[in-house]
């Protein structure tokens, strides 16, 4: 009765969906790339890694700090968790 799309939507590792961000089937949001608030990602968009879409037409900027983002993150997984009580 309904036209339905199933496919799957990747989220890589630090993709963040902005505010009221709408992510269609098929969708590939690559490491640590953000859409901004009230924007639509489709399938045939090509999103880069790092960067900002900021545009429903897929227009990226680069995003600043990745160097500093990488460096908390490498930090936060190298800390043993499980001597924290010592």
């Amino acid at each position: 009765q309904y036209n339905t799309i199933i496919e799957n939507v990747i989220l890589e590792s630090f993709a963040l969906i902005g505010a009221n961000g709408t992510v269609l089937p098929g969708a590939i949001l690559p490491e640590g790339s953000a859409m901004a608030a009230n924007l639509i990602v489709r399938k045939k968009l090509k999103l880069n890694p790092w960067h900002l879409m900021i545009n429903d037409d897929g227009k990226q900027v680069k995003r600043k700090g990745v160097k500093e983002l990488h460096r908390r993150v490498n930090q936060f997984y190298t800390i043993d968790f499980k001597n924290l009580d010592e």
